[in-house]
């Protein structure tokens, strides 16, 4: 036996770990992360199921560097980010720190400053002791920073929504425009249609005006900006990939 892990094992056996406090802690944590994951997700627009950098999986981005990078993209406001890091602070202690198993603890460990902004979120109206404070009030910026969360998901879906709507009137607009545009091509090749009573000159301006026609519509079909223009109206026209955000 190894006697520095048994003199640990002893010391920490006979603490009282508050293992009930901790694994609250660590499902408003891992809610929290999966949250800010789909929020993330929702506004990069990132569906690959095997990504490596945003996920909850060993090997991705850290969860500073997920709010980090929410701030740096001007998702979340500078307030907002410093909500998501002192729940951050609070949540390391007790997950990161065995000595850890009360929020007294984790204030002494923090300091004032920490505690004075932490406190703010308690809405207690009647004078508790501090660790029941604390808990109320670290309950309260969890619930805060989940609503802030999912309240920029539901606007960023919103509009994702507008601009599938847009997209399906302009493509709309584009065929209906488009099959005006084909009638009146076909109404002016019929009037010119060769006819019996036709004078000799009046016929061979029909059939100018017919092979004119004939030679732009195949010009203009087979352009590589027609080409190109058709491939990106069949991408917009999709709308799976952004669907999944909309679930």
């Amino acid at each position: 036996m190894n006697p520095f892990f048994d003199s640990f094992r002893v010391t920490h056996m006979n603490n009282d770990l508050n293992l009930p406090l901790r694994t609250d802690i660590l499902d408003m944590a891992l809610n929290t992360e999966l949250t800010i994951d789909l929020l993330l997700l929702s506004y990069l627009n990132i569906e690959n199921d095997k990504r490596k950098a945003i996920t909850n999986k060993s090997g991705g981005i850290s969860f500073k560097n997920k709010i980090d990078l929410l701030f740096d993209l001007e998702i979340i406001s500078k307030e907002e980010h410093k909500e998501f890091l002192l729940l951050m602070v609070f949540r390391n202690q007790f997950l990161h720190n065995i000595d850890c198993n009360s929020f007294t603890y984790a204030v002494d460990i923090l300091g004032k400053d920490k505690e004075k902004s932490l406190l703010k979120f308690d809405d207690v109206n009647f004078n508790g002791d501090l660790e029941s404070r604390y808990y109320n009030a670290y309950r309260n910026l969890y619930k805060r920073t989940i609503e802030v969360a999912l309240d920029k998901i539901q606007k960023r879906k919103k509009i994702i929504e507008e601009k599938v709507r847009m997209l399906n009137i302009q493509s709309e607009q584009f065929v209906y425009v488009s099959d005006g545009f084909f009638n009146i091509i076909d109404k002016v090749f019929e009037i010119c249609e060769p006819k019996h009573s036709d004078f000799k000159g009046t016929v061979e301006l029909k059939m100018k005006i017919s092979e004119l026609l004939g030679i732009e519509i195949e010009k203009l079909f087979s352009t590589d900006e027609y080409k190109q223009l058709s491939i990106q109206l069949e991408n917009l026209q999709s709308t799976d990939k952004i669907s999944k955000y909309l679930k």
